[in-house]
């Protein structure tokens, strides 16, 4: 897509066993994420998951961190909902 920003709104959401996060942004590109009841379900059961974590988008781009941030991340615990 290019070092252009993004921005996504994830309402109602039920995912199942997410790989790295449910959603990934690129601090340097301006991205930004908005999350509202979101549903996470993991088959081993554990609840370390990352629901939004930030990067420095590249070729091989660099976790930066996770959890709600600013414009990055936007949500609130009460908003999240993993293995329930």
């Amino acid at each position: 897509c290019g070092d252009i920003p993004r921005k996504v709104f994830l309402s109602n959401v039920y995912a199942v066993d997410p790989l790295v996060s449910v959603v990934t942004v690129n601090k340097n590109y301006g991205d930004q994420a908005k999350f509202s009841n979101i549903y996470v379900k993991t088959s081993d059961g554990k609840n370390d998951v990352k629901v939004c974590q930030w990067s420095q988008g590249s070729k091989t781009p660099s976790n930066l961190g996770d959890g709600p941030s600013g414009t990055l991340c936007q949500y609130s615990e009460s908003d999240v909902h993993i293995n329930e």
